[in-house]
């Protein structure tokens, strides 16, 4: 260039391309006729190099030609100085390789997002928690925003069902130590099961109800709070026969961790050392009348060590919730004046993490200066059993023998119970698990969004489709803007699936049986119209996964029953690589090689602070033999 220019104007899918194709008016260029390349800019920022990621594809004997070409004036995004004037356009330049250079065999696909489809028959290739931008043609996550939920039986309809216990317990507000794990489930705040908007949450703060709606100043210099998504999700419907709840063991388990979600470690959000001082200037008010005290979790800090734990996340493919009624459960749908589910949305034991409860885990080391006179309030939601377990805890106190008893949270491995003084006699121990439901508040903030793509085919060009796709492999994916150019404080990470096929089946079985399926153009598949299905993103869940809803269990008055467990997700599918749980993400794509077929997954962090979000203008993949 003859002067410096503007480094944001340069981008290698817009302003200077090589493509295999020469792109025009009636020739608009598919995604994978570009070639999947950066730009490097000198110091001057005179010279600009484009730099493509693997050698240019070649077929021995043939003078293949690429296209090069430099956007101008009138062009949608121009390379511009760094006044902001735009340069002017110059005639697309052929660029031919010599035909006796060695067989070169890649190819690569971009997404650009000029439009919702860039290939396909028209329907969004990428779904999920995102935005587009058509005008800037890119996408972005949702919204930074911040909010609360009051956990109480004025706001609740599922917690005005329960009979509340306002006098309250002391745990784990102990002098004499505690570790208490309890649980906050989706209905219990009111969320819907399946609302994108509180799905992948980040609890930024936790608030308790406190016993007769006052506090007494109190220090724990040893408080420590941990948080993860609960193993179990307890039922606490009736059985209209017996009066006792039907699924008693949907609750927690004594052995503390049992009852994280299984591959799960939980999170410390708040650190023993920074500790905990219940102080009545802390209190508020919600506007039903419910009093309200902060928990330490992210108080009095610098954003930069604010500490969060996302909730119901759905990078995280685990099932679990065995022994209840699955969901949506009985007991919430009559809360909201519903009848019972005629169509489960999980089944027990198969419940993803949008279902399962957030997992609390309190953790107050002996303090023998503090006056312990605070109390939680809660709800017994069954009257007539202790079951199912909502809390499992260990509490110090003084025993029947009038000695003192102190618990050190860091070596409780199991649920004890506590110390009741007003027992027969008093300091008779307790249950180490009960059905009590503490009320208080969650203030979270949508940090983490997820965007999905359809599955792509990794099309080499002058490759025969009949033969072995061995030996391919895939280059580190290519992202403008840059990480470094993205906001401060935000990102974007990628991970991948990968399939050595694809065939229809379950809803589209009545149609092509058995036929397998190119996503980015097969004409059979278009023959049949597949717009429905493999072609449209936003058939995908938040995991990314497809689902057969026609394969329904159940017969009579019970069906159809679709219960969404792990055998009909996915279907059609067959992944790579062969060995462990294929169905997960991958963070790298050397885990995909030899895939023909490969899925992408974009996870956007967003900054709490600014409420800024990151942006994705271009995607692209390369992948050689």
């Amino acid at each position: 260039f003859s002067e410096p220019m503007d480094p944001a104007s340069l981008t290698a899918f817009d302003s200077v391309t090589l493509t295999r194709e020469l792109g025009s008016a009636t020739n608009i260029l598919e995604t994978n006729d570009f070639v999947v390349g950066s730009l490097t800019q000198s110091s001057t920022l005179r010279d600009v190099t484009f730099r493509p990621i693997l050698g240019l594809a070649h077929a021995p004997g043939v003078a293949d030609e690429y296209f090069f070409s430099l956007a101008g004036l009138g062009d949608v995004f121009p390379p511009r100085d760094l006044a902001g004037n735009s340069v002017l356009a110059i005639p697309t330049l052929s660029v031919t390789l010599e035909p006796d250079q060695g067989a070169v065999l890649n190819g690569g696909r971009v997404s650009r997002f000029t439009s919702t489809s860039e290939d396909g028959p028209g329907e969004p290739e990428w779904g999920g928690q995102i935005q587009f931008d058509l005008a800037r043609q890119s996408i972005r996550a949702r919204p930074v925003v911040r909010s609360q939920v009051v956990i109480d039986n004025d706001v609740q309809p599922l917690l005005a069902q329960m009979t509340e216990f306002p006098a309250g317990v002391q745990t784990p507000f102990s002098p004499l130590g505690s570790k208490m794990q309890t649980l906050w489930r989706y209905s219990d705040c009111g969320f819907s099961l399946t609302d994108s908007g509180n799905i992948n949450i980040d609890v930024e703060g936790m608030w308790w109800a406190p016993a007769n709606g006052s506090v007494t100043t109190d220090t724990f210099s040893e408080f420590e709070i941990r948080l993860s998504h609960s193993r179990f999700a307890p039922d606490e419907l009736i059985n209209p026969q017996s009066l006792f709840p039907r699924f008693q063991n949907s609750g927690l388990l004594p052995l503390f961790t049992n009852n994280v979600l299984t591959g799960e470690t939980q999170q410390v959000v708040h650190p023993r050392e920074r500790g905990y001082r219940i102080d009545q200037a802390d209190v508020v008010q919600t506007s039903t009348g419910t009093t309200l005290v902060p928990f330490p979790l992210n108080r009095g800090i610098p954003d930069s060590e604010k500490r969060f734990f996302t909730w119901r996340d759905t990078r995280i493919r685990t099932r679990e919730g065995a022994n209840n009624g699955g969901l949506e459960s009985e007991a919430y749908l009559a809360a909201l004046g519903l009848g019972p589910p005629t169509d489960l949305f999980y089944r027990f034991g198969s419940i993803q993490t949008l279902g399962l409860p957030l997992l609390m885990e309190f953790r107050t080391s002996p303090e023998l200066a503090a006056s312990g006179q605070n109390a939680w309030v809660l709800n017994l939601a069954v009257n007539s059993s202790s079951r199912p377990f909502f809390r499992a805890f260990s509490t110090g106190g003084v025993n029947a023998s009038g000695n003192q008893v102190f618990v050190d949270p860091g070596n409780e491995v199991r649920a004890n119970g506590g110390f009741s003084p007003g027992g027969s006699p008093p300091g008779e121990t307790t249950f180490n698990r009960d059905n009590t439901v503490h009320l208080g508040q969650l203030d979270y903030v949508a940090r983490v969004s997820l965007a999905h793509s359809v599955w792509f085919e990794s099309v080499i060009p002058g490759e025969d489709s009949t033969a072995p796709f061995t030996g391919r492999s895939y280059s580190e994916p290519t992202v403008e803007p840059s990480s470094a150019d993205q906001p401060n404080g935000t990102s974007v990470s990628f991970s991948f699936r990968g399939a050595t096929g694809i065939v229809l089946a379950g809803e589209l079985e009545d149609d092509i049986s058995g036929v397998a399926d190119n996503f980015s153009g097969d004409a059979i598949a278009r023959t049949f119209g597949l717009t429905d299905y493999q072609y449209d993103a936003f058939t995908l869940d938040l995991y990314g996964d497809y689902w057969n809803d026609r394969d329904q269990i159940g017969t009579g008055a019970n069906s159809p029953i679709h219960q969404l467990s792990q055998n009909r997700d996915n279907f059609g599918l067959t992944f790579l690589p062969s060995t462990g749980d294929s169905t997960e993400w991958r963070t790298s794509v050397d885990d995909i090689a030899d895939a023909l077929f490969y899925q992408v997954r974009m996870t956007f962090i967003g900054n709490p602070t600014t409420g800024q979000g990151a942006e994705v203008s271009a995607f692209a993949l390369t992948w050689g033999q």
